[in-house]
C-alpha cells in the first residue's frame, strides 16, 4: 500500500472510533521489524513506511485497527481477552502480532538503491563494503542505474524517497531532554505493565537520571501489598508461639526502645539478636530485638 495513503487511512479511523478527537495522531516511521506500535503516552499510532510499502491494503487495514483495539483497550489490556475483544468488534485479526507468512517483511537494515528515484533492488543484515558500485548496474537497467548505486540506512531511504517527514517519525530520540525522558519511561512502564498484569504483578518506576546521550532508569516489579500482607500473616502465625504470641497479635502496635511505635509484621526466629519485624506509618521495615514485645498492644 502506498504509505501517503496509509497515513491517511490511519487518520481516518482514528477519527471514525473517537480517538482523534481525544488528541490522537497517526504517524509513519522507519521501523524494520515491527507493522504498528501505539504509544499510550504521546496518543499517536505509527506505522512502518517500509512494510507498508511491502504489504497489501488489507493488511495494512488489518494493522491500523489493531493498533486502534490497543488504544481502546489501554495499556494494561496488553494482547488480553479485553484488547482481543475490542479487536474483534472493529474488525482486525485478535492475534497478538502479525504473521511473517502472510505478511511481507524488510529483509535487511541496510539497502541498495537507486541513488536518484529511492528505487530498492536489495536488502542487506550488515552494511556491504559497496566496492565497484561506481561502475556497476543492474542486470537488463544498465543505462538507468550504471554510477547510480549507493549503500543507505532506512533512514536514508526514507528521505532519500522523500518519506521522512521532518519531525513525523516518533520513535527517533536524538538527545534526552526533560520531556522525552519522561514520555520514554511512561512509554516503557506501560510496555512493563502489559506483562506484569498477565501476572497479577505491579510495576513502579523508581528515580532515573539522564544526559544528552544516556538515559538511566530503574523499575520495580512487586507482588500487590495484600498478597504480601497475608503472607507475612501466615509465616507470622506459624512463628508467633516462639515469642508467646498468637496469630491475632499480627498487627498490634508496639514502642521501641527510643518511643517511637510500629506494627507488629513479621517475626525471624533465625536472626536471635533482632527476630522482630516492625512496620512504621510510611512501610518501612525494621528489625528489633525480642525485648519490645512486652510494649505490645
Amino acid at each position: 500500500m502506498d504509505p501517503a495513503a496509509a497515513k491517511k487511512l490511519l487518520n481516518k479511523k482514528l477519527a471514525e472510533h473517537g480517538l482523534k478527537a481525544r488528541g490522537w495522531t497517526g504517524h509513519l516511521d522507519s521501523a524494520l521489524r515491527r507493522f504498528g506500535v501505539c504509544y499510550y503516552a504521546k496518543k499517536r499510532i505509527s506505522l512502518s513506511r517500509h512494510l507498508v510499502a511491502l504489504n497489501s491494503d488489507e493488511e495494512t487495514l488489518d494493522t491500523i485497527l489493531h493498533e486502534i483495539a490497543h488504544a481502546l483497550a489501554g495499556p494494561e489490556a496488553g494482547h488480553g481477552l479485553q484488547w482481543r475483544t475490542v479487536a474483534s468488534r472493529l474488525g482486525a485479526d485478535p492475534k497478538g502480532v502479525y504473521d511473517a507468512e502472510e505478511v511481507a517483511s524488510v529483509a535487511g537494515s541496510f539497502f541498495l538503491v537507486h541513488g536518484e528515484t529511492g528505487e530498492v533492488f536489495n536488502s542487506y543484515h550488515r552494511r556491504p563494503q559497496g566496492k565497484g558500485l561506481a561502475q556497476g548496474w543492474i542486470g537488463g537497467r544498465r543505462d538507468e542505474t550504471l554510477g547510480k548505486l549507493k549503500i543507505v540506512t532506512a533512514r536514508e531511504l526514507a528521505h532519500l524517497q522523500g518519506e521522512d517527514e521532518g519531525d513525523d517519525d516518533p520513535t527517533v530520540i536524538h538527545a534526552f531532554d526533560a520531556a522525552n525522558v519522561r514520555e520514554l519511561r511512561n512509554e516503557i512502564k506501560e510496555a512493563l505493565t502489559a506483562v506484569c498484569v498477565r501476572h497479577g504483578l505491579l510495576v513502579e518506576a523508581e528515580a532515573g537520571r539522564f544526559t544528552s546521550g544516556k538515559f538511566e532508569c530503574s523499575f520495580a516489579i512487586r507482588v500487590p501489598h495484600e498478597h504480601v500482607v497475608e503472607g507475612d500473616r501466615a509465616d507470622f502465625a506459624l512463628h508467633a508461639h516462639l515469642f508467646g504470641l498468637t496469630a491475632e497479635d499480627f498487627g498490634k502496635t508496639f514502642k521501641s526502645s527510643q518511643g517511637e511505635s510500629f506494627v507488629l509484621a513479621g517475626l525471624k526466629p533465625r536472626n536471635r539478636k533482632y527476630p522482630i519485624i516492625g512496620k512504621d506509618a510510611a512501610g518501612q521495615r525494621y528489625k528489633f530485638p525480642s525485648e519490645v514485645l512486652k510494649g505490645l498492644r
